[in-house]
């Protein structure tokens, strides 16, 4: 639904500005929205392959083609 291409998952991996952007920027594009929401990120209870910590978050906000990213380094337990 989201069309990533393989090498932006490669080289920068699932959790990332990146894909975040593309996620969003996709989701708008394909359903032709004006507003699109995308997040990724790791919530534990392990890291990921690339060893991004428990917490790294990426929020994308795509409105009418511009795209705003914010990255969260949430603290805490899923409780």
């Amino acid at each position: 639904l989201l069309d990533i291409p393989q090498d932006v998952l490669v080289r920068y991996g699932s959790v990332s500005f990146e894909t975040a952007t593309l996620m969003a920027e996709n989701l708008t594009a394909k359903k032709q929205n004006i507003l699109s929401i995308a997040t990724t990120g790791i919530l534990g209870p392990d890291s990921d392959d690339r060893k991004n910590p428990i917490g790294l978050v990426y929020i994308a906000v795509n409105y009418h083609y511009a795209t705003e990213v914010r990255k969260l380094n949430l603290s805490g337990d899923r409780e």
